[in-house]
């Protein structure tokens, strides 16, 4: 039972946190330990729970107004399919990137081209601290030397330049709602494979410092 209630919980934070601004680093650093908890189960238990998760989450979204764009699939349709890809893996890094926006106007395909610019803004920094914990874990428990460093502000530098040039970002959550006040909020999650982000990265990283490229890829590879 302690098991299906830690599930559940860990789901929450991927399905129910969406109506924040973009996350801090701490909460990603804290959905990487909780997507680590759910890896520990079996698929056939996480394809339940992250069901019974998303129908839990739609419900009190629609409560709250929020409904699909025209076309596209029921909302619980589209959470399942976003907590199914949060969940798959390539190594030790998550196989897709997410980042959420949020944005409000009096025109819906304005505040959807605000949404899906702040949704890059997110794949950015979940990928930035994705790579820092990938060096933090190769350290061992040892201090940062000046290698690590450099790998470290080269990540910081170029992850929001990498996010916003990405070519395959697509969106996998797309929902507006009408306010009182007459404008419209929409809502965004928009997705890219993580391979497409490291490779990018590995290119900036081999143009400044080839050395420090091949560190951060063996990192990666788990070497």
């Amino acid at each position: 039972m302690k098991k299906v209630l830690l599930i559940i919980a860990i789901l929450a934070t991927y399905t129910c946190g969406m109506m924040a601004q973009t996350k801090t680093a701490n909460e990603y650093k804290q959905q990487i330990k909780e997507r680590k908890e759910m890896l520990k189960y079996s698929d056939k238990v996480l394809k339940s729970k992250i069901a019974k998760s998303a129908k839990a989450a739609v419900k009190q979204l629609k409560k709250e107004g929020w409904k699909p764009f025209p076309g596209e699939a029921p909302l619980e349709n589209q959470f399942n399919e976003k907590m199914r890809l949060a969940t798959l893996m390539d190594g030790i890094l998550p196989k897709y990137l997410m980042g959420e926006g949020n944005a409000v106007s009096n025109i819906r395909q304005v505040a959807t081209k605000s949404a899906e610019v702040s949704a890059r803004s997110g794949i950015a920094a979940q990928f930035k601290v994705e790579i820092d914990e990938v060096i933090d874990q190769s350290l061992n428990g040892n201090q940062r030397n000046q290698d690590e460093d450099a790998m470290v502000r080269i990540v910081s530098e170029e992850t929001q330049h990498i996010s916003q040039t990405l070519q395959y970002v697509m969106p996998i959550i797309k929902m507006y709602r009408e306010r009182n006040d007459g404008k419209v909020e929409v809502n965004v999650t928009m997705y890219t494979e993580t391979n497409q982000a490291k490779l990018a990265l590995f290119e900036k990283m081999e143009a400044q410092n080839a050395a420090l490229r091949e560190k951060l890829e063996k990192a990666i590879e788990n070497k």
